[in-house]
């Protein structure tokens, strides 16, 4: 491979990761909405068009295809307009893109390790095809049970109730008594429920109507926690006047947003493509004029009063030089909402594959650090967040109802900044760890280098991360080769960190990763 053709592969390769992580990032913004709005399906298909044509000039033909493919689902659903989609067949598409995305970021890794990219893409056009014939088939089905709509507002809930007895009106007197009482702001069609049947309502739902998003967000809350309902929809923004789903070049036609949102760009993170020895100039040449100026500054300080006007610009080319540095080393600098939005992405998979629910909680998104602690660190989360999903959050929620907790399991991961450096914790609320099966696996396994009841609750939770631990009976796609905690353990030992672990049975398992400052601000 001539020395050119390395330096496009290269450029493509950095750019494509570039447009990966965008790409992610709508997703992570439908998926908390719950919905397309056609600005995202305009972002994503901007990108797909140019990730297919540059792939096009590249060795990587199942990106191309695959993308050509999606691009052409998705010039269907443009055509149409994202409101005909139904929103069962947009969560489809939701996780066809996942299933894109988690492929593209194989195909780079073996790019990047010079691997035979895969070859099977034949589910991908089977995929496609179904949400495209599904999309045929229900094209006519655009809120085909939502009537005329008399609100004053756009932020609107569809209530549904469970079948097996017919009291719909009455369960509407309840849910409006219920709202009236915690003093929500909000109106509701049916407007006369007394003279609504059963019927009707069973068919479209109630509809509840409310001045502002937070409003309606708090009112969801109470609803799923407090009263009997299936299902709770968020409708597309209604044109109060016609009563119709908004479209054109609003972009609102299927967004629960209000019109002041409609010129938001999604939050995107914008780059450009820099080599980093240029970078890595730029910080020395801002820290050669620190030294050059700070060495003025001591001469000319004993030659010169402080009130002269040479030595005010002094003061001032100092705080100038001191900014200059600072946003020279910002640039080798990463966001951890980065590495949050990835574990939220695998968390996304897992949940699919191994059908458990779990909330994901973060703090200390704004904290920043050095790639290569980034790196480390992105791969350590990876074996953890799987490791809680696989070992730790119970397989049912009868299991966890019945051991006194939340149907949803949680898994959180926190950073913050200590007086020895980085503290990054994972946690779960699942099983826990049950020390004595542990022990037992330990030995045997032959890992046990003194006798069994020499060991203290702390040592046998650090068992885990010996090589060739695992707990899992057989090998699965996620775990059970007794290499994830271990390779955590090598990753913190060599960014000269330290790990913490505490766990109860029934309470779950918290980690906590700590690493020096030298670890994460410098290379």
């Amino acid at each position: 491979m001539n020395h050119n053709m390395e330096q496009l592969i290269q450029l493509y390769f950095i750019e494509t990761h570039s447009f990966l992580e965008q790409f992610d990032a709508i997703l992570l913004e439908v998926k908390e909405n719950q919905y397309f709005s056609s600005e995202n399906l305009q972002e994503l298909f901007r990108i797909l068009h140019t990730m297919k044509g540059s792939s096009s000039m590249m060795p990587v033909s199942s990106i191309t295809e695959v993308a050509h493919k999606i691009e052409d689902l998705f010039s269907h659903i443009q055509s149409h307009g994202i409101h005909r989609i139904s929103q069962p067949l947009q969560k489809e598409l939701l996780q066809l893109l996942y299933s894109f995305s988690s492929f593209l970021q194989a195909e780079l890794n073996s790019i990047e390790n010079q691997q035979t990219l895969g070859s099977n893409i034949d589910h991908f056009a089977e995929k496609i095809k179904d949400i495209s014939n599904k999309r045929k088939k229900k094209k006519d089905e655009e809120l085909s049970d939502c009537p005329s709509l008399p609100f004053s507002s756009s932020y609107i809930l569809q209530l549904h109730f469970p079948d097996d007895i017919d009291m719909e009106r009455a369960r509407s007197f309840v849910i409006v008594a219920s709202l009236m009482k915690e003093e929500f702001s909000f109106e509701y069609y049916p407007t006369d429920l007394e003279k609504s049947s059963n019927d009707i309502l069973k068919k479209q739902g109630l509809f509840l109507c409310f001045p502002t998003k937070e409003e309606l967000q708090t009112a969801r809350q109470h609803l799923e926690h407090n009263l009997d309902v299936t299902a709770i929809t968020k409708l597309p923004v209604f044109d109060v006047e016609t009563s119709s789903p908004l479209h054109g070049e609003t972009g609102l036609e299927n967004g629960l947003v209000s019109s002041k949102d409609s010129d938001r760009k999604p939050n995107l993170p914008s780059s450009l493509v820099v080599q980093a020895s240029k970078f890595e100039s730029l910080e020395q040449l801002a820290t050669q004029i620190m030294q050059c100026q700070s060495t003025l500054y001591h001469t000319l300080s004993e030659e010169l009063p402080k009130t002269s006007g040479v030595f005010l610009e002094l003061e001032h080319l100092q705080e100038l030089s001191m900014e200059l540095e600072h946003h020279a080393s910002s640039f080798f600098l990463i966001p951890l909402s980065l590495l949050f939005e990835k574990m939220e992405l695998l968390l996304h998979t897992l949940e699919e594959k191994l059908q458990k629910k779990v909330h994901f909680l973060t703090s200390g998104e704004d904290l920043m650090i050095t790639k290569p602690a980034f790196d480390a660190l992105n791969t350590a989360c990876i074996h953890l967040i799987r490791n809680a999903m696989d070992h730790g959050i119970e397989s049912t929620s009868q299991e966890r109802v019945a051991a006194c907790k939340n149907e949803i399991g949680t898994i959180s991961i926190l950073a913050a900044l200590n007086s020895f450096g980085l503290s990054l914790t994972i946690q779960d609320d699942g099983y826990g760890i049950n020390t004595n099966k542990i022990l037992e696996k330990a030995k045997s396994c032959g890992l046990l280098k003194k006798s069994p009841s020499l060991y203290s609750h702390s040592e046998i939770l650090e068992l885990i991360f010996l090589p060739g631990f695992s707990m899992k009976q057989q090998v699965s796609e996620f775990s059970g080769r007794g290499i994830g905690m271990d390779i955590v353990s090598q990753i913190i030992t060599s960014l000269n960190g330290k790990i913490f672990i505490t766990s109860e049975p029934l309470s779950g398992t918290k980690i906590e990763l700590s690493l020096p400052y030298s670890s994460i601000f410098s290379y």
